[in-house]
Order: C-alpha cells, then sequence, then structure tokens
C-alpha cells in the first residue's frame, strides 16, 4: 500500500493513543499508522525561566 501523499510529506493527522498496558501514551498518524514516542520534558535549564 502506498504512503499518502501528506504523510510523505510529513504532514501526518496525529492523534493520541494509550500503550496495550495502558502505561503510557504515544502518537500515531490517522493515515499511514507512523507512531511516535512522546517528547522528553524540557529540562529545568533550557530556558523560559527567570
Amino acid at each position: 500500500m502506498r504512503k499518502p501523499l501528506r504523510c510523505h510529506l510529513s504532514l501526518h493527522s496525529w492523534r493520541k493513543v494509550s500503550t496495550e498496558d495502558g502505561s503510557g501514551q504515544f502518537r500515531r498518524c490517522r493515515r499511514c499508522g507512523k507512531e511516535q514516542e512522546p517528547a522528553d520534558p524540557p529540562h529545568w535549564s533550557a530556558g523560559g525561566g527567570g
């Protein structure tokens, strides 16, 4: 099966999905099924503080 054009251009349609055991969440594209791990939380020294 061909990958949808939008997904080929990295314009995925993400939705949140829970793991089978319910221990976490990740995102999966509605069109092509590509999975994306959640981003690590920002480090305290990464800016944004005052």
